[in-house]
């Protein structure tokens, strides 16, 4: 499905194209190894057992796509994951393997080895350490408990769920490799204890306008938006989440309550509540600064959260390490399904370890949103002031930095922790206020306190994505004004864009993209359109996705150069294997091209704006385009899909600007056959007949669509295309062309009723536009000049909406103006299907596609058919059945 709306139109143009080859396509780069595969020894040389199932890695030769998983698959080896460059992990039988290279379909299969598996940062222990065991999904927990009992392994625990097992456990050094080499071992990381990331923020992310609230002034304060946080507890009787008929006393689920509508424990160790001491009632003002209300009570102080009339899902962990659970997705699972009151949107975390690195959690992180893709994880960066920790470390989440507050907020905080990830990646994506914010004190019941940290940074960015998931459930996108036929649920994904293209970039010798401060800081005014604003706002939320060698086209004009150009693509991707250097798996890339056709490639920056060429970006999920000064004129924005190995990868991109979005969309809405010339002329295609095929196109877009050209195809081996280019000159908005025509034979040898599939491959526009159209038509029975009847007739065949097409036969007894329309059952014109001032007498054949004069698939009813020839008119009745 895909999910569009425009300001002023847009319409992507699909295409494929040949992706430049891997220069490192002969190199596995693992995180304790890179494999050359042209040294490497083959799984054959390693051992001649090839009947017993295994992981083991397989390696093609060329950029990987789904149908090369779905090849291993069908030789019966289990892909587990992606591994860079061109491999795969899978399971199964090693001799399937060495088949598939005999055939040539893989070049090269080896072992997955134990000290793939293992965190490089174990090597350097000489003494027993705590760490954490992740397996296979499938593999047997009590298997790999018993196996390692029986090395003398210390369990502390171990978790099985829906997912895949997690244990934690103290291992000796000389036994993490015993423990690697058991097959059902995912990986092996040191455990990190998580700890927690300890007014002026509302109008510095809204409008960084001093105290000027317009997202507030809009109406936009969450109303109807429910998120999540994971804390230390909130004091429930804070004025800030107090309801006066709901107490909130123990766990459960709390629907009615104006505020926080499920408050429930992390694991069966956690006491309820909120705690001061090293805590300092953390979780009530984290919860405070996204969704606290006071005004409930009549209260008017300053401090009211982010999305003051939103609710919460409230996730308890008493703030100590007994609180989390071994698998991560256990916690952000249960405010996703939700309740009765219904699901959040977010989960904001202001806590994580300070290990750094990519995790066992971080993979968790990762996996659930590629599995949940309308869920944003949001996670506080960390107070180090060195590296991000772990799962802050996750690609698809939102990492938030601290900056000092007020005008200050132009300062990152010397605390908040930094980038690039071990792999390259930027986080923290953005930034936000956490130094000296003032929200809920939890010790009393209605003041308040001041606290530093990116715990306080990450719940006014939560804050901000419940307002923009607002904007959008509300269907203030496109036009403007709240619009609830408009409304559009946002993926993760475009919630991360709106983030991301809002930022400010005003850090002194800091330009974006950069390790301290990633994005930015959101504006969100900067992004999120009102009517009468001279800044435009385009979105599409692509949930279908490019597979490798995709790519979409997508055209808008830039009105004036007064507003930068700003063009963000994000996706949610797949999790990567754990030993895998790189994290990046389905590599889209953003191209955005100026109208000298100069191009701009994401993510190459100079003092904050983009620079010409530079080369694709291939280890981030945001690409960014910043134009300072865009020049007048068409633009173009293409997505390239690299290689997607996980495919098909789904996207978001939101363009914001001084724009005007070209909406060119051609439609195919019927034929013409011209076979007059023909010993039986009958409108229709029959077995050894040449005629001119006119298949129709429409505009259905709101954009001109000029020089049209096209050409017809067919996989028909009977049917012989004489000519197969065609103009259909310019078309408007609503304009239909039939075109020059085809000269088209149909064989003797045809059987009637074939349907032969006609394609039609259209440019327009330049190239700006191309789109292939599709055009079924029923080989005729070959009617003769004689009459069936006197008078005129409308027949409609027996499979009349066979592949969506609609076959109409008339009868004219003599030559005659010729109209057809077509109505629904209340009487409105849904369109007009012929039109013609002349038709000769006998019998003619029309196929016409089941859509309205907009382009709109019919939906299912009653169907009249009214045909008019001077004089004379019919009605026939038609039941459309899909």
């Amino acid at each position: 499905m895909v999910l569009f709306f425009w300001i002023l139109g847009g319409l992507p143009q699909k295409g494929v194209f040949v992706p430049l080859p891997n220069p490192e396509i002969n190199s596995i780069t693992l995180i304790s190894e890179t494999i050359d595969i042209r040294k490497a020894k083959l799984f054959t040389e390693e051992t001649n057992d090839l009947r017993t199932p295994c992981r083991f890695i397989v390696h093609l030769n060329h950029r990987l796509s789904k149908d090369d998983r779905d090849v291993l698959e069908r030789n019966g080896l289990k892909v587990e994951s992606y591994l860079p460059n061109s491999a795969f992990l899978v399971k199964g039988l090693p001799e399937k393997a060495r088949d598939l290279l005999a055939n040539g379909i893989i070049n090269w299969f080896g072992s997955y080895k134990p000290d793939y598996k293992l965190d490089p940062v174990l090597l350097d222990k000489t003494e027993e350490t705590k760490v954490e065991i992740m397996l296979f999904p499938g593999v047997e927990l009590e298997e790999v408990t018993n196996a390692l009992e029986t090395m003398g392994v210390n369990i502390i625990s171990a978790e099985d769920n829906e997912w895949n097992g997690k244990i934690i456990a103290y291992v000796k050094p000389l036994d993490f490799l015993k423990a690697a080499s058991l097959d059902g071992v995912r990986w092996i990381e040191p455990f990190y204890e998580p700890v927690l990331h300890n007014n002026q923020a509302q109008w510095i992310i809204q409008t960084w306008k001093d105290d000027n609230r317009r997202i507030w002034d809009k109406g936009l304060h969450g109303e109807g938006i429910i998120g999540s946080t994971c804390d230390s507890g909130i004091n429930t009787d804070h004025v800030m989440f107090k309801d006066s008929s709901i107490q909130i006393t123990t766990w459960g689920d709390y629907p009615n309550h104006r505020k926080i509508i499920a408050y429930k424990p992390t694991t069966g160790s956690v006491s309820f509540g909120d705690v001061g001491g090293i805590i300092s009632f953390h979780g009530t003002h984290t919860g405070c600064t996204v969704a606290g209300d006071d005004s409930y009570w009549g209260q008017s102080s300053p401090y009211d959260g982010m999305a003051p009339k939103s609710r919460l899902y409230f996730m308890d962990f008493d703030g100590y390490e007994y609180g989390f659970t071994a698998d991560y997705r256990s916690m952000y699972n249960q405010p996703y399904l939700g309740n009765q009151a219904g699901r959040a949107k977010f989960s904001s975390n202001s806590w994580g370890d300070r290990g750094g690195g990519y995790t066992s959690h971080s993979w968790e992180s990762d996996q659930f949103m590629w599995q949940h893709p309308e869920f944003l994880l949001l996670f506080s960066a960390g107070n180090s002031g060195g590296a991000i920790g772990s799962p802050a470390t996750a690609k698809n989440m939102v990492t938030v930095g601290a900056t000092h507050n007020g005008e200050a907020a132009t300062m990152p905080a010397d605390f908040s922790s930094i980038g690039p990830t071990a792999d390259g990646r930027v986080k923290p994506e953005v930034m936000a206020p956490g130094v000296g914010v003032i929200s809920a004190n939890g010790g009393t019941a209605d003041s308040y306190k001041p606290l530093d940290g990116t715990s306080m940074s990450c719940p006014v960015i939560a804050g901000a994505a419940a307002l923009i998931t607002q904007y959008f459930r509300e269907g203030w996108y496109p036009g403007g004004v709240k619009n609830p036929s408009d409304s559009l649920e946002p993926s993760a994904a475009l919630l991360k864009a709106a983030l991301i293209v809002s930022t400010e970039t005003d850090y002194s010798q800091m330009p974006i993209p950069n390790s301290k401060i990633g994005w930015g800081r959101p504006d969100l005014d900067s992004v999120l359109y009102f009517a009468g604003d001279s800044q435009k706002l385009f979105v599409f939320d692509e949930s279908e996705g490019l597979s490798t060698g995709d790519y979409v086209s997508f055209e808008t004009s830039v009105k004036t150069s007064g507003w930068p150009l700003r063009v963000a693509l994000v996706w949610t991707d797949a999790p990567p294997e754990l030993s895998a250097e790189a994290k990046l798996v389905n590599d889209l890339d953003l191209e955005v091209i100026d109208p000298s056709g100069k191009i701009y490639r994401g993510n190459n920056f100079s003092d904050n704006y983009s620079v010409q060429q530079g080369d694709p970006d291939s280890k981030n999920v945001v690409e960014m385009v910043r134009i300072k000064k865009p020049a007048a004129g068409v633009w173009s924005v293409r997505i390239k899909a690299t290689e997607a190995p996980e495919g098909p990868q789904p996207y978001a991109l939101l363009i914001t600007g001084d724009i005007e979005n070209h909406n060119v969309d051609l439609k195919s809405t019927g034929t013409k056959i011209d076979d007059s010339s023909g010993p039986s002329p009958n409108g229709a295609l029959d077995p050894g007949e040449t005629v001119l095929f006119q298949p129709e196109i429409t505009n259905i877009g709101d954009f001109t669509a000029s020089g049209i050209e096209a050409t017809l195809s067919t996989s028909e081996k009977k049917i012989t295309i004489e000519s197969d280019k065609a103009s259909y000159g310019n078309l408007g908005y609503g304009e239909s062309s039939y075109g020059d025509g085809f000269t088209v034979t149909a064989s003797s040898e045809m059987q009637a009723n074939t349907v032969v599939p006609f394609r039609l491959d259209v440019i327009a526009n330049d190239g700006g536009y191309v789109c292939v159209l599709e055009y079924p038509v029923t080989i005729s029975v070959g009617v003769s000049e004689k009459l069936p009847d006197p008078f005129m007739s409308v027949e409609l065949t027996a499979d009349a909406f066979n592949k969506d097409a609609l076959s109409v036969r008339l009868s004219l007894p003599e030559s005659v103006p010729l109209h057809l329309d077509m109505f629904d059952q209340s009487g409105r014109l849904v369109r007009t299907l012929v039109s013609e001032s002349y038709a000769g007498p006998g019998v003619r054949d029309f196929q016409f596609k089941m859509v309205d004069s907009r382009g709109r698939s019919l939906s299912n009813g009653v169907y009249f058919f009214h045909l008019t020839t001077g004089n004379h008119s019919l009605v026939c009745k038609l039941v459309r059945i899909k």
